[in-house]
């Protein structure tokens, strides 16, 4: 296949050029390309060509809960969205801390038409099967709970934790959801003695405030430095201050990242008092004020990703009392039309949008063929067209959920193609 007349995008520059692809990966970027006998070619004039997008973090939920979501509609959206690349937590129902649960989990994933890859699930006493689930490839890191949220993963005790951290190979990240348990629980008690049934999701922060979030990932980052230094990732961060934590500390020589999910660039908690439940997710949405204040740190280059936090939940679930229902919202189908509409707005560059959708991704999950338009690499590519526009519905999602917060939003730019290896999804 030729892929004609297409701007190339990558972190650092845009370039128009022509692109063939070969059994499945890209085989020349150059302009000027003559078509071959027998060679499918696709115009791409006026159309961006950006690598497939990496979402790492999503909840499939299979096995255990495929009413809710299974790998195939999952990947089905996620291929929608322009993401070819996903990357699976473990809470599962039961969840993913055995090797054998390890491997049933692969097995199901079989059925993705997206690329799966996984995370393996940190316990109290599962330091044996983090260190043999490491050395598998389809591994992309450990993944520590220091807060409760959507399963029963759950760590706590700072000796486990950097025991875990020791333990597991350095030649992958340990992972954190970083909330103070402690305060969760205080803050929460609070929450329910002040406004009990009253509660709606617009009061979600109370029960789990921004100092729950950065006072864990300050602790976590000294046990990182007590661990020489290991590598830490600290995913859906929901504020500035968050991110500030861990670019200082990078700043200081340590070896941290983080990532931002769309629904903490694009809502806020007024919008769980407007839409209820379906704005419910842990760490909650944020005032404006912070909202605000996560684009700037955003926009300084001062967060590495943009990930989903794909977390499907039915619509009955989430019409439950706000005490009752699950925290969790559906993206994997909207990440990147959120992004290319934020590029419309002058808020961000297609160059940012890759740097923090393909290329850090790939490379901080050790993602080999991933994130790169280049020769020898996967050929996973969106074509978009951002002169277009689309219309967010809830009839489009092709995850189970079947609804997305972001119903009825009109959005600048379009995906006009998605390619998973060479072929068009």
């Amino acid at each position: 296949m030729l892929v004609k007349n297409a701007f190339v995008v990558s972190s650092k520059a845009i370039l128009k050029a022509d692109v063939r692809v070969e059994k499945g990966t890209f085989v020349e970027i150059s302009s000027g390309l003559a078509q071959k006998r027998g060679e499918h070619v696709v115009d791409a004039a006026g159309l961006f060509l950006l690598p497939g997008l990496i979402d790492s973090h999503v909840h499939f939920r299979e096995p255990g809960e495929e009413n809710k979501e299974t790998f195939l509609s999952g990947g089905t959206a996620a291929l929608a969205g322009g993401i070819t690349t996903i990357c699976d937590m473990p809470n599962n129902k039961p969840p993913i801390t055995t090797v054998e649960a390890l491997k049933a989990k692969e097995k199901a994933a079989k059925k993705c038409p997206a690329d799966a890859r996984f995370f393996f699930g940190a316990s109290n006493d599962n330091f044996a099967d983090c260190r043999a689930a490491a050395r598998d490839p389809l591994v992309c890191g450990l993944k520590i709970y220091t807060a409760s949220t959507t399963g029963n993963l759950l760590v706590t005790d700072q000796e486990k934790i950097l025991r875990h951290l020791k333990n597991f190979p350095r030649t992958k990240p340990v992972v954190f959801h970083a909330e103070e348990e402690s305060m969760v629980k205080v803050f929460t008690s609070i929450m329910q003695h002040d406004y009990a049934e009253k509660a709606h999701a617009g009061h979600h922060w109370r029960g789990r405030p921004t100092l729950a979030a950065t006072t864990s990932i300050r602790r976590l980052l000294r046990l990182a430095r007590q661990a020489d230094n290991r590598s830490v990732h600290f995913t859906h961060v929901s504020t500035g201050a968050e991110a500030r934590e861990v670019s200082h500390a990078k700043r200081h020589g340590a070896r941290a990242t983080c990532d931002t999910t769309p629904n903490y660039l694009f809502l806020s908690a007024a919008d769980g008092a407007k839409i209820g439940n379906n704005a419910k997710l842990n760490p909650p949405l944020r005032s404006e004020k912070e909202r605000s204040e996560l684009w700037q740190v955003l926009q300084r280059g001062e967060i590495d990703c943009i990930a989903t936090d794909h977390a499907p939940h039915p619509l009955a679930e989430k019409k439950k009392h706000y005490w009752d229902a699950p925290g969790g919202i559906p993206g994997v189908q909207t990440l990147l039309p959120l992004l290319l509409d934020a590029v419309g707005r002058h808020r961000l560059r297609l160059q940012d949008v890759v740097r923090m959708c393909c290329e850090n991704p790939a490379q901080l999950y050790g993602l080999k063929g991933k994130g790169f338009v280049a020769k020898g690499m996967d050929a996973d590519f969106v074509l978009v067209d951002m002169s277009g526009r689309k219309t967010v519905r809830n009839e489009d999602m092709k995850s189970k959920a079947k609804w997305t917060p972001y119903d009825g939003w009109k959005l600048k730019g379009r995906i006009a193609k998605v390619f998973r290896a060479g072929k068009a999804a």
